[in-house]
């Protein structure tokens, strides 16, 4: 009897693999987010002035371990300005941080890197510390996501 119960209960797992992958694991991948930016335009060519630019954000994460990401981002706003980030970030909760330098300010540079079920990817950038040290002057980081 009790061979037989846990060979339901085998069988009952390993049908639900997926609850026992890492966070790292359900996290890695290439991601992206494509939008419209506008760049000024002085051609005259534009009744506006601007000119309407599809471009695509992209994340790339690697499961480093359990623990650990590895994760390279890129992203575009207005004019044409641009973030640029990558490194390793440390399992925090249900979360990935990456901490990197400080900025001009003082403040360390701590990216949080979600798994959000609607969202996707998410980053949070609270004291915008990494934007200041990777993002043109339109760039931001806080609140960025990217679709699954």
């Amino acid at each position: 009897m009790k061979l037989l119960i846990m060979a339901l209960l085998l069988t009952s797992f390993s049908a639900n693999a997926s609850i026992f992958k890492s966070l790292a694991s359900k996290m890695e991948g290439t991601f992206f987010n494509f939008h419209t930016i506008m760049v000024i335009d002085h051609s005259g060519e534009f009744d506006d002035g601007w000119l309407r630019v599809e471009v695509e954000d992209v994340i790339e994460i690697k499961a480093l371990d359990k623990s650990r990401i590895n994760f390279e981002l890129e992203s575009w706003f207005m004019n044409a300005h641009s973030c640029g980030l990558d490194g390793v970030a440390v399992k925090k909760g249900n979360k990935f941080v990456y901490t990197g330098e400080k900025d001009w300010n003082g403040n360390t540079c701590e990216l949080e890197i979600s798994l959000d079920k609607e969202k996707g990817i998410v980053l949070k950038d609270e004291n915008s510390a990494c934007a200041s040290m990777a993002c043109g002057m339109r760039g931001s980081l806080d609140g960025a996501n990217f679709p699954e």
